[in-house]
């Protein structure tokens, strides 16, 4: 069916325009899908559930050193965006205050040192478009 379709497919403008959109949206419809989660934050152990682990994935707190706190622009305004930096520097979990109305409580019961970093242009988009970033703690 998906085979007959694509040989059907004249390759117009029109078409191909059509199908880059719907690729995008797709795209960024999976990207916002992946930052909304389900936090239980227990002793020293994070679990979370999102889409993409119904089952839940742990994350052992143990293993992090730091916590990165970034201001966002939106069309709502701004927001906090909270990274978890581990012993490698790497920022590797995120955390947005528009999907959480207890992100403070969150942001507390983080038991880890708050990383003072000022991100360059390149890092900042780095971390907005795919949430990792290895950090140079000793620049700031």
């Amino acid at each position: 069916m998906f085979i007959r379709g694509i040989i059907i497919f004249q390759f117009k403008v029109a078409n191909i325009l059509f199908m880059l959109l719907l690729a995008l949206s797709l795209l960024f419809f999976i990207i916002y899908l992946k930052q909304i989660k389900y936090v239980v934050i227990k002793h020293s152990k994070l679990k979370y559930y999102s889409v993409f682990h119904p089952f839940g994935k742990i994350l052992d707190l143990n293993n992090y050193q730091y916590k990165l706190t970034v201001n966002e622009q939106g069309k709502n305004g701004g927001y906090e965006v909270l990274y978890l930096i581990d012993s490698k520097n790497k920022a590797s979990f995120k955390l947005m205050q528009l999907h959480y109305q207890n992100f403070e409580d969150l942001k507390t019961a983080l038991n880890l040192t708050d990383l003072k970093y000022n991100l360059t242009f390149k890092e900042y988009v780095k971390l907005l478009f795919f949430g990792k970033l290895i950090l140079a703690v000793n620049r700031s």
